[in-house]
């Protein structure tokens, strides 16, 4: 069972990585990313069960058939990263333990590198890497001990972002 904190950090880790590609989604894949979000809000989660596998299949399947509507393709930027975007909703929704916690949070990183897809400007470039401390927030509160503060989540993800900065400059 994975920790209520660390569910809110998921949440905000998955919005934090598709809030650049939010002008270029459809509509209907941003309702289904938002409705992904609430349906797995801890509070909502007590009265409405997690979508079982048959739901799952049918709003993998819709959203294909959507991707394929909207981009005319599932292949090239902009049908991937719609495509790619579908997939780290759908494994929000089956999150259960930690190892898919882990994959929920490549997902993200991958979301948040296909930004660059589209624009490399300096503005993207920085809450590209605020971004990334919230991810790696996200990680940070999966080690931790139930009953640590958010402020002190956040410092570690950003201490941790800030020691990798050197070695990312010189790679």
């Amino acid at each position: 069972m994975i920790p209520l904190p660390v569910r809110y950090w998921q949440i905000a880790a998955l919005l934090a990585a598709l809030l650049p590609q939010y002008d270029r989604l459809p509509l209907w894949l941003t309702a289904v990313v938002l409705l992904a979000c609430v349906w797995r809000l801890p509070a909502v989660e007590r009265r409405v069960a997690a979508p079982g596998n048959g739901v799952r299949v049918l709003i993998l399947i819709a959203g294909l058939a959507g991707v394929v509507f909207s981009h005319r393709t599932v292949f090239g930027p902009e049908g991937g990263v719609s495509f790619l975007i579908l997939c780290a909703a759908l494994k929000l929704l089956e999150t259960r333990d930690r190892r898919d916690v882990f994959v929920l949070t490549v997902l993200d990183l991958f979301v948040l590198a296909t930004a660059f897809l589209f624009s490399q400007s300096l503005l993207l470039t920085i809450y590209v890497g605020l971004a990334l401390v919230v991810i790696v927030a996200a990680l940070v509160a999966l080690q931790q001990r139930d009953g640590v503060s958010a402020r002190r989540t956040l410092g570690r993800a950003a201490l941790l972002v800030g020691q990798a900065v050197p070695l990312m400059l010189v790679l």
